[in-house]
């Protein structure tokens, strides 16, 4: 027997799911959508197929907040084998180089100190096969063609990296970093510190902002009641109650006054707790609608039947 169907009108909000290796982010997020009956999707953040672990997956309404919650700084447990590259600088491509590993590049003290000049704010070169647009295409697309395309460094952040094990010649680090920043070309960057080749062989995502893998379930267990309701979406962000005139005000996408002193971007709420907007200051005490979250007369009546 399948799954009870929700109303599409009453799932708002995010899942946390532990994606097993194999399928797309993509299929991962749809697959969630349909379980709960979700009137549309979007994620967080994607993984490669070849990667596990966390995967917010947003729902319905939720879907608006993907650019806060895409700026979310990530924790991951990398898996870097050393004595080889591949063209997608993970165990899913093909081998296209190899070189000797030094017994140094082995040694823990050694690759600590190979850390220090890969963290804080670096100039990091992106993989070829990687989702970057250019010219309407993904490099990625632009490579599977036969093309060689140009690729940029961009400036990311790396906030900590912390050597976990060495095993043979994998090294297992976790990497804290904020987004945009790519683990592939860690590992790849790090090996030729260490004076030799490497790819990233395993890769499994254990946070997203205040969000952990070890209060996320498997896609095919997800329920309902796992959803995180849109106003508790973003724990760590400001937030602000409106009067309920105010809440009028920006339900019709008018401009209201708030005097709050500290912050450009907020969550507004009602007196009920309820998101009803993220609002970005327009000039001194002047806030504008930047995303609204109008509430659905379904979700009203599942709110009143749960109270």
């Amino acid at each position: 027997m399948g799954r009870k169907r929700n109303d599409p009108g009453a799932v708002h909000g995010l899942v946390r799911i532990d994606k097993p290796g194999g399928p797309t982010s993509h299929t991962v997020m749809r697959e969630v959508q349909r379980a709960l009956g979700a009137g549309r999707s979007g994620h967080a953040g994607t993984l490669d197929p070849m990667a596990t672990g966390l995967l917010v997956v947003l729902l319905g309404e939720g879907t608006k907040l993907s650019r806060w919650v895409m700026g979310c700084d990530k924790t991951y447990l990398a898996r870097i084998t050393l004595g080889s590259e591949t063209d997608t600088l993970d165990a899913q491509g093909e081998v296209v180089a190899e070189a000797p590993v030094p017994d140094d590049a082995l040694d823990v003290e050694n690759i600590k100190a190979s850390f220090i000049g890969l963290l804080g704010q670096v100039e990091q070169l992106p993989p070829v096969y990687s989702a970057i647009k250019k010219g309407g295409k993904t490099l990625m697309e632009r490579a599977r063609a036969g093309e060689v395309p140009e690729v940029t460094p961009r400036s990311v952040r790396c906030d900590a990296l912390t050597l976990i094990a060495v095993e043979g010649q994998e090294l297992v680090v976790r990497v804290a970093c904020g987004t945009g920043y790519y683990v592939r070309s860690l590992a790849r960057d790090l090996a030729q510190r260490l004076g030799t080749l490497g790819h990233l062989s395993g890769l499994r995502r254990e946070r997203v902002g205040p969000w952990s893998l070890e209060d996320a379930r498997p896609p095919d267990v997800i329920a309902v009641g796992d959803l995180v309701p849109l106003a508790d979406c973003l724990p760590d962000f400001p937030r602000v109650e409106l009067s309920e005139l105010d809440v009028e005000h920006v339900r019709h996408g008018r401009r209201v006054t708030l005097e709050v002193a500290e912050h450009d971007e907020i969550m507004a709420i009602d007196t009920g707790g309820r998101a009803v907007a993220m609002l970005s200051r327009e000039d001194g005490v002047q806030w504008r609608v930047a995303r609204g979250f109008p509430h659905s007369e379904a979700e009203m009546k599942r709110e009143q039947n749960d109270g």
